[in-house]
């Protein structure tokens, strides 16, 4: 009988210890599937915020290129008659504000909306600028002096619009990739 007992409780704990080796077996493939999705979680959000971050990169670089093909215009004179034809100037601001239009509407869908907000308030403000400055030589034909001396102090809050509107955008884009967190600054 004793030799029945010792051999029930070896089976026992055999039984035991292969439950227990399961168990911790069981738990550990638990573990490895939840740290192997954070992981994957971890680099979806990586990979959004390296993709808003270049849509963002996109806008600014062709805001500075709208803005520096509109100090080109700001610096011409309007035409001395009025059938001559659209200064180049003109031609290279519009290819510009069109890039921008293009860069601005990524950003809108990159997101968030307060980006995306900021992002078409700054296209708006470029192009409110443009139609001003074509206004302005329209109605200054023959003048010899520059554009930019010719807007009146009401139309210089639009000229100066498109720069409020890059800071704007700047804050919002910063605060969507963590730009405004602890350790960014």
């Amino acid at each position: 009988m004793a030799d029945l007992w010792s051999a029930a409780i070896g089976a026992g704990g055999a039984l035991f210890g292969g439950v227990l080796a399961g168990g911790f077996s069981l738990l550990k493939g638990r573990q490895e599937a939840a740290n192997s999705e954070r992981d994957r979680v971890e680099q979806r959000m990586v990979l959004h915020r390296t993709s808003r971050r270049e849509a963002y990169l996109a806008v600014l670089a062709a805001y500075s290129e709208v803005d520096r093909r509109t100090d080109a215009v700001m610096r011409m004179r309007p035409p001395p008659t009025a059938n001559l034809n659209v200064a180049e100037e003109f031609y290279a601001a519009d290819e510009a504000l069109r890039s921008l239009r293009e860069a601005v509407a990524a950003a809108q869908l990159e997101g968030p909306i307060a980006v995306a907000e900021a992002a078409s308030a700054l296209w708006s403000a470029c192009w409110e600028r443009h139609v001003l400055l074509a206004d302005c030589t329209a109605g200054n034909i023959g003048s010899s002096t520059q554009l930019y001396a010719l807007a009146d102090a009401a139309d210089e809050e639009k000229v100066a619009a498109p720069h409020t509107a890059r800071r704007s955008f700047l804050d919002a884009a910063q605060a969507a990739v963590g730009g405004n967190a602890p350790g960014f600054g």
